[in-house]
């Protein structure tokens, strides 16, 4: 069955069933494929002609998955999202029958998803209302002053219950189908309103992205101002507002109202006492850089969701109770995709980052943000730029990582690949960028994808040292692994090679693996083993398997031993050359990309378990054959690498334990026990 046909299926469904879940599942499950899907516009805008039209038809929860799932692929310089949005828009062209109440449901989609309206839908929208104009008797036609708005919005204002919040979101929606200058004066007049209300919206509208809107929302503001009118709230808030917005007009035409307030010596309110804070959790930022902050409170929670380059992106408040279900929930949601519990100060100094990342690209924070700072006692927060290198300084400042020997700085960069198994996150983190994906459409192999994937990371050595350091900050406060990776972004922007960076190199991997797996060319998508699925009898039908002269897998152990707890960092170019060059010709490429990733998975898991003080030769030293095979293995590193094992804290006693392994690897002696083995590798690794 097609995309378009099965979503369609699943729209029965839920018409059926009413549980609109599974749609919004199937959406966001299959996003990818639906937006390179040129049949999926007409399938849902079809059912909008339909007449009747229901109010609250099903095919617009696919409609606003699909545009919000574009905007974010737009945002993330994808290629399918900006390819299905000028496709939506061109068919809107050319419906000839599309109501006014199915442009205004379609508008509103766009608008939930922050998309702006087409053109072409908004011509509809203007088509439909120049009949209703036609159709007015002159009094209609008056231009609605202050006070008529302000009934209306008192009308309003009962159907929400009060809610402000809902108000401006419900009025927001609506006035997404409207041409833009209409748009405008509506803001104008609405903040003009005599109403309650329309104060606590001007403050949402002063951090709309629409910098003319702010413009019209500011002008009215100091039109009121200079007659002496300002709510308390609005002013008390009106500084914390000023610096949150770009430096344009809106915010010059801001900074007379604030100064007319002050002249007119009106008050402001004092704020409200914050709510105590419960737990704050934040998760790692993802391979775009969005990271979510999760504040939990008595009786709510508050979300935000920070992306790099767009700042505060969303905010909004949860009403729900301490250890409810929705609290419970969310909670394990968050857990699910590591989130670390943080200080508020260090909920603080992130926030105050993302404000002024955003700040900076013109983009004001979400407008939700300003209740989410009022409830926490944060209306004092102000935009901090904080570059990689302000990063780095908060995480080490003394400069301890600057200070290492260059032995001990390659040997950590090396040692932490076995983050990449710990935590999942770092399966997100690849570029998938136009120029990228161009670059790798040039390549002839993996190796040449690779040195591309790499090329490219020079040029973005900022961002992702700042990504990792974000993550070290959070893991500061509950785990030593922050060290590792403070190290790698030390690395990054000190400009050590790609190459022999590791976490580097595994975002060009993850790049390459990325680009392959969309195209469907090269190479297929393989995933890297786990230990935990690589088991002995596994790795030793594998080693067999390819015709590799030492098929017991302790040999292979041996091997990785030597390398990790070499004095002297080795670059993997230079080890994985021992193992490979064993193969008997000819060698299949893709026996080597399993045994590569066989080998990282076992390297990965003896530096994580030497790192946390574990037993290790987890393959080997069963038995005195195998003990002799990883005895084998040990020897063969330094044969390949003698240098690596030539330092000065290589003690006498350390060469005489090393003359007795080369005894058991040929036989000379039979074993060594297990436990002084253990303790010789972690007091080796540990220097």
């Amino acid at each position: 069955m097609s995309s378009d046909s099965y979503l369609l299926s699943i729209i029965e469904d839920v018409k059926k069933s009413g549980d609109t879940r599974p749609l919004s599942n199937f959406v966001y499950e299959n996003r990818a494929k639906l937006l390179q899907d040129t049949k999926i516009s007409a399938a849902l805008l079809n059912a909008f002609t339909a007449s009747p039209l229901d109010d609250d038809p099903v095919e617009a929860i696919a409609l606003q998955g699909l545009i919000d799932e574009a905007r974010m692929d737009v945002e993330n310089d994808g290629q399918h999202g900006p390819v299905f949005l000028k496709d939506l828009s061109e068919y809107f062209a050319s419906l000839e029958n599309l109501s006014a109440k199915a442009a205004g449901i379609i508008a509103t989609c766009y608008a939930r998803a922050n998309v702006e309206v087409p053109d072409a839908l908004l011509d509809i929208r203007i088509r439909e209302m120049n009949k209703v104009m036609e159709n007015s008797t002159p009094t209609q036609g008056v231009p609605p002053t202050p006070g008529d708005i302000g009934d209306l919005l008192k009308t309003l204002s009962k159907e929400v219950d009060g809610d402000n919040y809902a108000l401006f979101e419900g009025l927001r929606e609506l006035m997404a189908g409207v041409p833009k200058d209409t748009r405008h004066a509506l803001a104008y007049d609405l903040t003009s309103a005599e109403h309650s209300a329309s104060w606590t919206m001007a403050g949402y509208w002063l951090l709309s992205p629409d910098q003319s809107l702010r413009e019209a929302v500011a002008h009215a503001l100091l039109e009121k101002a200079k007659t002496a009118a300002m709510d308390g709230v609005l002013a008390r808030r009106l500084p914390m507002l000023r610096s949150w917005m770009p430096a344009d007009m809106a915010r010059s035409l801001l900074d007379q109202a604030i100064r007319e307030v002050r002249r007119h010596n009106l008050p402001a309110s004092p704020a409200k006492k914050s709510v105590k804070t419960l737990q704050i959790l934040v998760t790692p930022p993802d391979g775009v850089g969005a990271q979510s902050l999760a504040f939990f409170a008595t009786k709510s929670i508050a979300m935000v969701l920070t992306k790099a380059g767009h700042g505060i992106k969303d905010a909004y408040i949860i009403p729900c109770r301490e250890n409810s279900p929705e609290a419970t929930a969310i909670a394990n949601q968050l857990d699910d995709i590591a989130a670390e519990e943080v200080s508020k100060e260090s909920a603080r100094t992130i926030l105050a980052a993302a404000l002024a990342d955003g700040k900076t690209n013109d983009v004001p924070p979400a407008h939700g943000f300003i209740d989410i700072a009022s409830l926490f006692g944060m209306e004092d927060l102000r935009p901090n730029l904080m570059t990689a290198t302000d990063w780095l300084h908060v995480l080490d400042p003394e400069g301890m990582i600057g200070q290492m020997t260059t032995q001990l700085y390659g040997r950590r960069i090396n040692q932490s690949v076995y983050l990449i198994d710990d935590y999942d996150f770092f399966d997100n983190w690849f570029d998938d960028t136009a120029k990228l994906r161009k670059a790798f459409e040039t390549a002839k192999n993996f190796d040449q994808q690779m040195k591309l994937a790499a090329l490219h990371l020079d040029e973005r050595r900022e961002y992702w040292a700042k990504q990792m350091l974000q993550v070290a900050f959070l893991l500061k406060e509950v785990d030593e692994d922050w060290e590792s990776l403070t190290i790698n972004a030390h690395a990054l922007l000190n400009a050590r090679p790609v190459e022999k960076t590791a976490l580097a190199q595994h975002i060009a991997f993850n790049s390459v693996q990325a680009f392959n797996h969309s195209s469907g060319e090269l190479y297929e998508e393989s995933e890297m083993m786990e230990l935990d699925t690589l088991t002995p009898d596994m790795l030793a039908e594998m080693l067999s398997e390819i015709g590799m002269p030492e098929s017991d897998p302790a040999w292979l152990d041996g091997y990785m031993h030597a390398v990790i707890i070499a004095p002297k960092p080795i670059e993997p170019d230079d080890w994985l050359g021992g193992v490979i060059e064993q193969l008997p010709p000819p060698v299949d490429e893709a026996i080597i990309m399993d045994l590569i990733n066989a080998i990282f998975a076992l390297y990965n898991h003896i530096g994580g378990s030497l790192d946390a003080g574990e037993t290790t030769t987890s393959l080997g030293t069963s038995s005195p054959s195998s003990t002799a095979a990883w005895a084998r293995g040990f020897s063969s590193l330094l044969a390949t690498t003698p240098t690596a094992w030539k330092a000065r804290s290589v003690t006498k006693a350390d060469k005489e334990f090393i003359v007795r392994i080369n005894k058991v690897g040929t036989g000379e002696t039979e074993t060594i026990p297990a436990k002084e083995l253990q303790t010789w590798i972690a007091k080796r690794f540990a220097k």
